[in-house]
């Protein structure tokens, strides 16, 4: 690490785990943050159409040889990093929150819970090397996350059954672990330096996420933090109609509108018929269900055991 430099927080994901919670929440202080607590967030316009970013979410590491990065690689990825942070007082902290540093959510292609993880952390850790880094990931029940996947996949355009995308697709069922990750942020990072929480707190209040992240970054909880979360309007699942609409529409409508078109018919659909006006999507049996919790069990007690060791791990248990 440099002897004066910037501090970095990453929180890398996961997808459909607060993540835009998040972001809106520190956008709405973001000024609160510089001024009172030495806090940078990095806006996604500020990084979105960076080197430092698409590198991660296109996923280029894979088509590197295993190893260290070549240099010329690590140089312009780490300049487009100390962008974000120029005319930082030196020792301030600079948050980047960004669930597409570990792609997209596609699972039935990456064949379960983003098995790249590994490699994206290795990645990441050997481009932020020369600053003090912690990172951060929040995390969700597998069952209601493959769910949730899914539907952002149908949000995005694709058409594809759920069927197809659990089975047909293949999304391993072994891989499907959190612990794996957690542990290797952990191992790279230092356990001190990582932070992960579960999702389903959110539930309890707003404060349940933002007062550990914020004594993460900060030493404390941040209150105007938690108020500005109360402010952000959260996303509304698709209902069981709508899904069966944009399975019906979709391949009709591509190609005969326009993207713009296509993008704003998508996004009507999912206000039009969304879960507060329709009944929920039911997507995964109450015995698939249990065979992914039964699955994940062993790992999900040793995640809470090692990385959450204070919170309540029944939930996870199904």
């Amino acid at each position: 690490m440099k002897e004066t430099d910037m501090q970095l927080c990453i929180h890398f994901g996961a997808h459909k785990a607060a993540s835009t919670v998040v972001q809106q929440s520190f956008a709405k202080v973001r000024d609160h943050l510089a001024l009172s607590c030495g806090l940078r967030f990095a806006f996604a316009p500020d990084f979105h159409t960076g080197a430092f970013y698409t590198f991660f979410y296109e996923r280029k590491y894979l088509d590197l040889a295993p190893g260290p990065l070549p240099q010329e690689i690590l140089d312009e990825l780490r300049a487009d990093l100390d962008r974000l942070g120029d005319g930082m007082p030196d020792g301030e902290t600079l948050l980047i929150s960004a669930e597409g540093l570990l792609g997209h959510c596609s699972l039935d292609k990456y064949g379960g819970i983003y098995p790249h993880a590994p490699r994206m952390l290795q990645a990441l850790r050997e481009v932020t090397r020369e600053h003090a880094t912690r990172v951060v990931m929040i995390v969700r029940r597998q069952d209601t996350f493959i769910e949730s996947c899914y539907l952002q996949q149908l949000k995005a355009g694709r058409t594809v059954t759920f069927h197809d995308f659990l089975h047909t697709h293949a999304i391993d069922t072994e891989k499907l672990s959190w612990k794996v990750i957690a542990d290797t942020a952990a191992d790279l990072f230092g356990a001190a330096d990582t932070l992960v929480l579960p999702f389903e707190e959110i539930r309890k209040g707003p404060d349940y996420i933002f007062d550990p992240l914020a004594t993460f970054l900060t030493g404390a909880p941040i209150p105007e933090l938690v108020e500005a979360s109360t402010r952000v309007a959260t996303n509304t699942a698709i209902s069981g109609l709508g899904v069966e609409v944009a399975l019906a529409t979709y391949p009709l409508l591509r190609g005969r509108l326009s993207e713009e078109d296509f993008r704003a018919w998508r996004l009507n659909l999912f206000n039009r018929f969304s879960s507060r006006q329709y009944p929920r999507a039911i997507l995964l049996s109450e015995t698939q269900r249990a065979e992914i919790l039964a699955i994940c069990a062993s790992d999900n007690a040793a995640l809470f055991r090692n990385h959450m060791p204070d919170l309540d791990p029944a939930y996870y248990a199904g």
